[in-house]
């Protein structure tokens, strides 16, 4: 319920919110479900910090279906988190298409894959990334 509500609040929130960060509020997948609907309408939004929230692949795969189409969002910090090489093949998947996104953060997400793909995007080699999983 709380992670709907905030959904929400983001969705009517002035357009000049450029950053969101909910580190450390156990969001889990329905705040990640939450969070991608809110993503999907709120154009201003440039910064969605969720780092240690307890995020797993299943809400990887809901953020990234926003975050093919997203053409605003420039950062994204999912570390220490549990997205699994599933979640980290999902966002590669996605980052095909998405051009705007500058910075991806996934350390301390316990998967040799999900590493390799951070390590591989720190470089710099955006469109690589989908080779490295």
């Amino acid at each position: 319920q709380g992670c709907k509500s905030i959904g929400h609040e983001i969705m009517v929130a002035d357009d000049e919110l450029t950053v969101l960060d909910l580190s450390n509020n156990n969001i889990g997948d329905d705040g990640a479900r939450a969070m991608s609907i809110a993503l999907n309408s709120k154009n201003s939004l440039k910064q969605l910090i969720l780092k240690a929230n307890n995020i797993t692949a299943y809400g990887v795969f809901k953020i990234s279906e926003v975050l093919a189409k997203n053409k605003q969002l420039t950062l994204l910090d999912l570390s220490d988190n549990i997205i699994g090489d599933s979640g980290a093949k999902e966002l590669a998947q996605c980052l095909k298409v998405n051009e705007t996104l500058k910075e991806l953060r996934l350390d301390s997400n316990q998967k040799k894959k999900c590493t390799k793909f951070w390590y591989v995007w720190k470089k710099g080699n955006f469109r690589g990334v989908a080779e490295v999983l």
